[in-house]
C-alpha cells in the first residue's frame, strides 16, 4: 500500500490538477506552473547553488550543492508535456539527486511547443550534451536523466548520440517517460480512470502541439519504436496506475531485446513523476536509489513494500 501521504496527494491531484489538465488552455497551465514556481522559491535549500547558462544552441542552469566540485554531472531534461516549464520545482528536485549522488547537474531549459515544435527541444538537449564534452567532461561522468516529456527526450537523445557516433554517457534515468506519442500503450486505456493526475484524451491533444508537422511514429518522437542497441544502462521508474505505465515497460522490453541493462521499477499507486514530490516518503527512497544507480549503474531489487522490480 502507498503511504498515507501518497493517498492524500492522489486524491488532491485527482480533484484539482486532473480537471485543469483536462480542460485548461496552454496559457492557463503555464500560469499554474508559474504560481508553483513562485512558491517554491521560498523553500530552496540554503546550500543550493544555481547559475543560469546560455550555451551554444541551448539555455540551462547549473545546479550544485554548497561549494563542492564533483566530477560527475547529471544532464537533466525536465518534464512539462513539451509545453510547460516548472524551473524552480525541477531545480529543487535535481538538487536532491545531486546530494544523494554527490554530483552536480545541468538543467536544460529546452525549447517549448507550440512556439517551437519538434525537433527544437531535442536539438537543445543534444547541444547541451555536446557542450559538456567540449568543456572536457568525460562521458563516463555523465548521467542523462529526465521526467515525463523529458524522460522521452532522454531516450531520443541517447538514440541520436548513438546514431551520430558520439560517445554515450555512463547511464540514464527516466521517470514516468513519455516515450510513445502514438498512444498505443494499453495502460492508456486500463489506467485512464486510475491515473490521479494525467487525463488521457487531453494529454494527446497537448502533445500534438509538440509533434507539429512530423509523424508520431518517428523514433525520435516515440523512441519505443527504435532499437536500443548499444545504449548504456537505464533506470526506469513509473507508478502502477499511470496512463504512461506502458511507455516505461515497453522501453524496458526494447532494452532487453538489445541486451541493454534496464532496471525497471513499477511503484504501487504512485502519481506521475512521484520522486519530485518531497512530501512523499517514497520520493526520498526513490532519490536514494537514483543516487546509487548514478554511481554504480547497478541497483538491488526494489523492496516489495514499494512495488515490483
Amino acid at each position: 500500500m502507498p503511504s498515507w501521504q501518497a493517498q492524500v496527494m492522489n486524491t488532491c491531484t485527482r480533484l484539482m490538477m486532473k480537471p485543469l489538465m483536462r480542460f485548461g488552455s496552454v496559457d492557463s497551465m503555464r500560469s499554474m506552473t508559474a504560481t508553483i514556481d513562485e512558491q517554491m522559491e521560498k523553500t530552496m535549500p540554503e546550500d543550493l547553488r544555481a547559475k543560469m547558462v546560455s550555451g551554444p544552441g541551448y539555455e540551462g542552469e547549473w545546479v550544485n550543492i554548497g561549494n563542492k566540485r564533483p566530477k560527475k554531472v547529471i544532464l537533466y531534461f525536465p518534464g512539462g508535456g513539451f509545453i510547460m516549464r516548472i524551473a524552480t520545482q525541477h531545480k529543487a528536485f535535481v538538487a536532491k539527486i545531486c546530494r544523494a549522488a554527490n554530483c552536480k547537474a545541468l538543467l536544460v531549459h529546452y525549447s517549448l511547443a507550440p512556439e517551437i515544435p519538434f525537433p527544437g527541444g531535442l536539438e537543445d538537449c543534444l547541444a547541451a550534451y555536446h557542450d559538456l564534452l567540449k568543456q572536457g567532461v568525460d562521458p563516463q561522468n555523465i548521467t542523462l536523466a529526465g521526467d515525463s516529456a523529458g524522460g522521452g527526450l532522454v531516450l531520443s537523445t541517447l538514440l541520436a548520440l548513438r546514431d551520430e557516433g558520439t560517445a554515450l554517457p555512463r547511464n540514464a534515468i527516466i521517470l514516468s517517460p513519455l516515450a510513445d506519442l502514438t498512444y498505443s500503450g494499453e495502460s492508456r486505456k486500463f489506467n485512464s480512470c486510475k491515473d490521479p493526475m494525467l487525463p488521457n484524451h487531453r494529454s494527446s491533444e497537448m502533445h500534438e502541439l509538440y509533434i507539429g508537422e512530423a509523424i508520431p511514429e518517428d523514433r525520435f518522437i516515440s523512441p519505443i519504436f527504435a532499437d536500443f542497441d548499444d545504449l548504456p544502462p537505464i533506470l526506469g521508474m513509473v507508478g502502477s496506475t499511470e496512463i504512461l505505465l506502458d511507455d516505461t515497460i515497453r522501453a524496458a522490453e526494447k532494452a532487453k531485446e538489445a541486451s541493454v541493462p534496464f532496471f525497471l521499477e513499477v511503484w504501487e499507486a504512485m502519481p506521475h513523476v512521484f520522486p519530485i514530490f518531497g512530501l512523499l516518503p517514497e520520493a526520498q527512497v526513490a532519490i536514494e536509489r537514483m543516487g546509487m544507480f548514478i554511481n554504480s549503474s547497478q541497483l538491488d531489487p526494489l523492496p516489495a513494500q514499494y512495488g515490483t522490480h
